[in-house]
């Protein structure tokens, strides 16, 4: 069949709900109107949830009637659906030009998780869904997007940084960060910000503090790669950090004497081991002493695209991420490729790969594996996993293979090793102790070194026995002593 895709252009600039403070301050002055009059606007859509400008009661009317030009792009409840089995909730949201999405909150003993629609429509094709039966109309706004997540739970947010956008880079989500925060801090005031491990997002908000002369913690301090094009940016982010940090919460030994040689005095290091090995250990013993938690995981699995129980007469698995920036390109049409080919290799073992939602992630996978990712044999490509179905997942697994950072303290925590497929890593501790390898992106590399683990019991031992140097659990409790 053929599948249109029609984008909606009707989506007037500026969208005031989807922009940050300092974008709504910019507006209001150039609307003529005095900068306090964006905070006051920020309230409503944020924090008491305004579906329209005739709520704003302390707005001048000329004001309201300047927005009203524009619109406000947020979503209204058509209807909620409960189901008696197992009490998720679905939602009919209308757009303001009309369309209608579906949102839909699933209920679990451990938590809760939202799926969220971002798109009216989709061009995927799927015969038996009928949101694609028109194609894709039109990419949702950022506010939209927000509305579903605060509709469905009810949310009132103390602060809402409005930071996601469509197609943002790092300069954006740099800028919105910086700016965000300023109004936060200076009203809050705290005695220390924690910042924690690479993010953009954690450089960010460490740079606003300190330009408020806040001191700074920086958990899981002091992993360098020397690189600081790779990993990228994160490699910079930890740097950058490092010199704002006034506590330095190293996870390893060999942290700790990165940051000596940088100059950070040994006064402010603590050797914390990593808090990601607290979170592990806590999810997988909740895990193993809840059956009825680990019958929810295996269907949220089920419900995802993958059944477990598929493992049961000791078949494989092996599980994928990738979502690096460095590796956007070539990089991952090669490593799409051999995963394409090992999977033809090893029909007997599985293959599942949660996939990032950056469609510089998915465009490749489609290239090399095809438009319909479905009924693809031994190949599963899911949506992305929350943490706990993800934990559920890779304790199952037999090999990791992946370009993420904090799997490579993970898996080996759960015994499983992990091929990385970056050149560099800034967790040298772990290829020291042998729970590590790295494969980098070349295709024959991958090739010989998942085939290694899956052919050579000896090699696989070696591996998913060796020793993880990343903690014992008792991180959090070695940073909340030093700042008391």
């Amino acid at each position: 069949m053929e599948v249109k895709d029609r984008e909606d252009k009707d989506i007037r600039q500026p969208d005031l709900k989807s922009m940050n403070m300092e974008e709504l301050r910019n507006w209001v002055t150039g609307a003529g109107q005095p900068a306090f009059r964006a905070k006051q606007i920020y309230q409503w859509f944020h924090v008491k949830l305004a579906d329209g400008t005739e709520e704003m009661t302390n707005l001048p009317k000329s004001l309201r009637e300047k927005m009203d030009e524009y619109g406000i792009y947020g979503v209204s409840v058509v209807t909620r659906l409960i189901s008696e089995d197992d009490g998720t909730n679905k939602f009919l949201f209308r757009l303001h030009d009309g369309n209608v999405i579906e949102s839909v909150l699933m209920k679990y003993k451990h938590g809760n998780s939202v799926c969220i629609s971002s798109q009216v429509g989709c061009r995927m094709g799927c015969a038996f869904c009928a949101s694609t039966l028109g194609g894709r109309i039109r990419n949702l706004t950022p506010a939209e997007m927000l509305d579903q997540v605060l509709q469905i739970f009810d949310v009132r947010p103390d602060y809402d940084l409005n930071i996601m956008r469509q197609g943002q880079d790092l300069y954006d989500v740099t800028s919105r960060v910086l700016l965000g925060m300023r109004n936060v801090l200076k009203e809050v005031k705290p005695d220390v910000v924690l910042v924690h491990g690479d993010t953009t997002t954690s450089t960010a908000a460490a740079l606003a503090a300190f330009y408020q002369q806040i001191s700074v913690g920086h958990v899981e301090a002091g992993l360098r790669a020397h690189n600081i094009y790779s990993p990228w940016p994160e490699e910079m982010n930890r740097q950058i950090t490092g010199r704002i940090a006034i506590y330095h919460f190293a996870p390893t030994a060999l942290s700790k004497q990165n940051l000596l040689v940088e100059g950070i005095d040994d006064a402010s290091i603590t050797v914390t081991g990593n808090t990601v090995i607290d979170a592990l250990y806590m999810v997988v013993e909740k895990i193993k002493q809840d059956k009825e938690l680990d019958a929810e995981l295996d269907a949220v699995l089920k419900t995802a695209g993958y059944d477990v129980a598929r493992l049961e007469n000791g078949r494989k698995l092996v599980l994928i991420t990738g979502h690096r920036r460095e590796n956007f390109g070539d990089g991952f049409i090669s490593m799409c490729k051999a995963i394409k080919a090992l999977t033809e290799k090893y029909p007997e073992v599985d293959f599942v790969y949660p996939m990032h939602l950056n469609p510089n992630v998915r465009k490749p996978i489609h290239e090399v594996f095809g438009k319909n990712l479905s009924h693809l044999g031994n190949m599963f490509f899911i949506e992305p996993l929350e943490y706990l179905s993800f934990v559920y997942l890779m304790e199952k697994s037999t090999i990791v293979l992946t370009d993420s950072g904090g799997i490579q303290e993970e898996a080996p925590g759960l015994g499983k090793p992990v091929l990385v497929m970056r050149d560099t890593t800034e967790r040298p501790e772990a290829l020291e102790a042998g729970t590590v390898k790295l494969v980098g992106t070349d295709y024959d590399r991958i090739m010989s070194e998942v085939s290694a683990l899956l052919d050579d019991q000896a090699h696989y031992e070696k591996m998913s026995k060796a020793v993880n140097p990343y903690g014992d659990g008792m991180a959090c409790g070695r940073i909340v002593n030093v700042l008391q």
